[in-house]
């Protein structure tokens, strides 16, 4: 089996999700603005991320998701390659689907020679995976050296909700982790796995990304992060499968 090691926990970070440009004001000029901000780069025109992205104070992670796990505007694998290395310089993590890791070798290569982390993430947006699937996916995950893996899974289903935690409790002292759920038990997933040691909890800033996602005040009441940003640098390296 994997091997243990231990893991450097950083304080839980809130993410502000970017999806629309009128909530740039909020995140950038806040009192308590979150610890980091995703900038969906396939939701908007490169020059609005641009623009948001040269202004915003909070360290940034850049997705530019696949079409078949949440992306929009069904982008090329070419696309999507260079929409991200414009925005490397930018980002503090760079996140990268499994499924399209193989076909972004030099994302993942460039992000590494500018010290930007990288997230390797898995979006099963129909079901949760079987116990056996997801320990596969992290192994996988592992074979590119992250410095986080997240996994989203679809909870309608109490079954389901129950699945993902157990398989975050047997897998988060092995593998820095970010875990949530989607769906009708998405808040409910999103809470226990936060008080459990999910890193990043993905908020929104005033208009859902998708159903059941908290906002900003309703994580900061709840105690779900701190309000300090947690420093990329703290982050560990996975080691790879041998």
């Amino acid at each position: 089996g994997p091997r243990l090691f231990k893991v450097r926990k950083p304080a839980p970070a809130l993410v502000g999700v970017m999806s629309s440009s009128s909530y740039l004001e909020r995140a950038h000029c806040g009192r308590r603005p979150p610890g980091f901000c995703e900038l969906r780069l396939v939701a908007r025109p490169p020059n609005v991320a641009a623009s948001a992205a040269e202004v915003l104070r909070q360290p940034l992670i850049v997705p530019a998701r696949h079409p078949d796990e949440g992306g929009r505007n069904r982008l090329s694998t070419r696309q999507r390659r260079d929409l991200l290395l414009r925005f490397l310089p930018y980002a503090a993590f760079v996140d990268v689907e499994l499924r399209s890791a193989k076909t972004l070798p030099s994302i993942l290569e460039a992000a590494a020679d500018r010290a930007v982390k990288r997230i390797i993430s898995v979006h099963a947006l129909e079901r949760t995976p079987s116990l056996r699937e997801l320990q596969n996916i992290v192994q996988r995950a592992r074979t590119f050296s992250p410095e986080l893996v997240k996994i989203v899974t679809r909870t309608d289903r109490a079954d389901e909700l129950a699945r993902l935690l157990d398989f975050f409790e047997q897998e988060k002292n092995r593998h820095p982790m970010c875990a949530m759920g989607v769906g009708r038990l998405g808040r409910e997933s999103r809470i226990a796995l936060a008080r459990r040691g999910s890193f990043l909890h993905y908020v929104h800033l005033g208009t859902r990304t998708v159903p059941r996602q908290p906002s900003i005040s309703v994580a900061r009441r709840l105690g779900l992060a701190s309000c300090t940003p947690s420093r990329p640098t703290n982050m560990p390296v996975i080691p790879p499968q041998s």
